[in-house]
């Protein structure tokens, strides 16, 4: 649903503003008072159509830095816009007095946070192999690293693997043209391929032709030949 929403404004470009999603769709957003919540959502009965209200806490966790807290408003916002995009239908007003009260909440937040994550973080907006690690992530999303962790740990292999694809074709293409120029210093390159990743980890050589390979989120990707080994976890 975080999709079609999205294709019906555009699919605008990253960082995607929730405050503005959300005036699109006809929602008022207020901060207040949501009684220990980080947001809730009121449906207004109104005829022909409900209306909805969403309030923001107005009494933010002020141990975190200001931008934490920015970010997790704006997730927050995303949140309450999934229940009124999902679930609309439930008698919001009853809910919470059922008997199997925590297994209905529990599996209406987890949906809310699915949505949340797409709004904000769209398949269509990863457009580079760069995209895939979680600070370039919180850069491009404007959302909190724990949020960027989470969508890199599910996004959609077809959008990781196109990526990586991409960059192996890159390399293959220019892989005589590569030979033909001096390499530079294998220690002075692996430096520069590190800080322009801005990748920590130490860059290794490839197994197939011994080239510089680059660390990305699941394995090694090689400069020259493109070869793609990945991780091997226990």
């Amino acid at each position: 649903m975080a999709n079609e929403l999205l294709r019906e404004l555009g699919n605008p470009s990253p960082p995607i503003d929730p405050y503005w999603v959300a005036l699109e769709s006809g929602y008022k957003v207020a901060y207040g008072d949501c009684r220990g919540a980080a947001g809730m959502a009121y449906k207004i009965p109104h005829k022909p159509q409900n209306r909805y209200s969403i309030f923001i806490s107005d009494k933010p966790n002020l141990s975190f830095p200001e931008d934490t807290i920015y970010r997790r408003d704006r997730w927050t916002l995303a949140h309450e816009i999934a229940h009124i995009k999902m679930h609309a239908h439930y008698d919001w007003a009853t809910t919470r007095s059922r008997p199997n009260d925590d297994e209905i909440n529990n599996k209406l937040e987890v949906e809310a946070n699915w949505f949340a994550s797409r709004l904000l973080m769209p398949d269509y907006a990863f457009t580079s192999v760069l995209d895939l690690t979680p600070a370039a992530v919180v850069a491009k999303f404007d959302v909190n690293r724990s949020a960027a962790e989470k969508r890199l740990k599910n996004l959609d292999f077809k959008v990781r693997n196109r990526l990586t694809e991409e960059v192996a074709l890159f390399f293959h293409w220019k892989h005589e043209e590569l030979r033909d120029e001096p390499m530079p210093d294998n220690e002075i390159f692996m430096m520069e391929v590190a800080a322009a990743t801005e990748v920590d980890e130490e860059v290794r050589f490839c197994s197939k032709c011994q080239g510089i390979m680059m660390r990305d989120m699941f394995g090694h990707i090689c400069f020259i030949c493109g070869q793609y080994e990945f991780l091997h976890t226990e």
